[in-house]
């Protein structure tokens, strides 16, 4: 038959190993799909010819890229041209490192296997849920049904310790490492240190209980299988921590040979989880199928299995979920800061996004807009919330929140808002007070009562010093607010003009 191209897919830095497998890459007669994945890095894409013959590893060509759109159809490509996609990728955006987002692909299968595992809160779901750091592609392998028998004998334990080999020793109560036993509960074996789990099959049946020694490759449990020679077979088991120090990390072994990566049971105790492992028997007729320790610490590393099987597969099936960080960036433009005592300031908000936006901008707390532009604002911090309402995106939209400190204009003169004279010294005077270096003169100083009386005025002086002393025609004048209006010129001509209230405070 025709030799058929391998399809591969990784990163510039590669982190996660062969997550996917559409065939059988020794024979010329199928086709295989290898991918390989990063996370917020440059991609890489990789093609070959399929090269027949046992060991023998296929040439790559590879080019990279940091455009997401074009790395979506590359991957799309790649899927389509593999065959074995269940489903068109589903792109799933996100605005801030670390977001949460469920994952999603056909419910109801016998086993399901997401990759890269690292952002997963449980590998092994059909929804997990996926908290990336990055733009990710995420592929799930998965198992939808047995074209053959369970080759395991007695999967569940329902005849005890039967059908089993292992290096450890059977015991009936748990009091070292390196041993396992048999029950309906963990806690049986060793009520001090074991939770009270029950079994995976029906919650009252029989299960592997193990203390694991802290040696490596040790067998933890076996048996040996006739199979087909050429066939592929999957390897799976369900794991719990029976004790939540030091969670288990053990690995399938065939024929000697470890399979697919370590897994590691959760940190949650009666957290039943499955794991699986895709074999090809090649020309093999005969399998050891075992469960190695791959747990070197010697604290903790206890825990349960069950529900062993090992079965004959159709081709494996992948779906994907590409989920796409798309961080914004938002940059202020001060249009015009406000004058001396004014609110007429004004802010342009730029924003850009590589993904899909529809942005609205909310300031100081008030309602969100889709005008960037925001006018009649005083100096100092203000506080800026900017939302991406397109539906790409997960959740009730991405909120980013910034502090905008907004600068005083060319302030080159001021008036306190109030004024105590007591005659102690301090703040008796009302007057202008100028920057330094001001070499201006004071035009008009007008100060009037809430009646509107004159009760203050300097017209036409050369000190911008002359002020009010809190005296109506010799007499102390009343507490409260006064209005004034000033003008002063400065050294280029320029008249500069203020109004405002002052408080008088005795």
């Amino acid at each position: 038959m025709e030799s058929r191209p391998i399809l591969a897919w990784s990163g510039c830095w590669k982190s996660e190993q062969l997550v996917g497998r559409c065939g059988n890459v020794l024979t010329s007669s199928v086709w295989t799909w290898l991918v390989h994945t990063t996370t917020g890095q440059p991609l890489v894409y990789e093609t070959s010819e399929c090269i027949t013959g046992a060991g023998k590893q296929p040439p790559y060509l590879s080019f990279c890229t940091k455009n997401i759109y074009l790395a979506r159809l590359f991957i799309l490509l790649l899927f389509l041209t593999c065959g074995c996609l269940s489903a068109q990728t589903d792109t799933i955006f996100i605005c801030a490192p670390g977001q949460e987002v469920q994952l999603n692909t056909v419910p109801g299968q016998f086993a399901y296997e997401w990759s890269p595992s690292q952002s997963l809160n449980n590998r092994t779901l059909s929804n997990p849920i996926a908290r990336p750091e990055g733009t990710t592609l995420y592929v799930v392998q998965i198992i939808g049904e047995a074209t053959g028998d369970n080759l395991i004998t007695n999967p569940d334990f329902t005849d005890g310790n039967a059908g089993i080999t292992s290096d450890y020793d059977f015991v009936s109560t748990i009091r070292t490492q390196g041993v396992y036993g048999v029950n309906t509960s963990a806690a049986n074996l060793n009520g001090a240190f074991f939770n009270d789990c029950p079994d995976h099959t029906s919650g009252a049946g029989q299960m592997m209980v193990v203390d694991g020694s802290p040696v490596a490759d040790e067998k933890v449990w076996c048996q040996t299988v006739v199979v087909e020679a050429g066939a592929n077979y999957a390897f799976s088991t369900w794991l719990t921590s029976v004790n939540p120090n030091n969670p288990a990390r053990l690995q399938f072994s065939i024929n000697g040979t470890r399979l697919g990566g370590v897994f590691m049971a959760g940190e949650d105790v009666c957290d039943w989880r499955q794991f699986y492992a895709v074999w090809n028997a090649a020309t093999a007729t005969e399998a050891e199928i075992c469960i190695v320790n791959q747990n070197t610490n010697p604290q903790g590393n206890d825990f349960a299995l069950d529900d062993f099987a090992f079965f004959a597969i159709p081709e494996l099936t992948l779906d994907s979920t590409l989920v796409i960080l798309s961080e914004a960036t938002h940059l202020p433009s001060i249009i015009r800061r406000p004058d001396c005592g004014e609110s007429n300031g004004i802010i342009s908000i730029n924003s850009t996004s590589a993904g899909p936006n529809e942005f609205t901008y909310s300031f100081d707390g008030g309602p969100f807009l889709e005008d960037s532009l925001f006018q009649g604002l005083s100096t100092g911090s203000h506080t800026l919330a900017i939302r991406n309402d397109h539906p790409a995106f997960v959740g009730e939209g991405c909120i980013q929140e910034f502090d905008v400190l907004l600068p005083q204009g060319n302030c080159p003169f001021y008036l306190p808002g109030a004024f105590s004279p007591n005659s102690d010294g301090v703040n008796d005077v009302f007057r202008v007070f100028t920057a330094t270096g001001f070499t201006g003169k004071l035009l008009s100083f007008a100060i009037h009562d809430r009646w509107g009386g004159l009760v203050f005025e300097s017209i036409a002086t050369d000190s911008v010093t002359t002020g009010w002393d809190g005296r109506i025609r010799g007499e102390f004048a009343a507490n409260g607010t006064y209005l004034y209006q000033v003008k002063l010129e400065n050294a280029e001509g320029e008249v500069m003009e203020r109004n405002g209230t002052v408080v008088l405070v005795r």
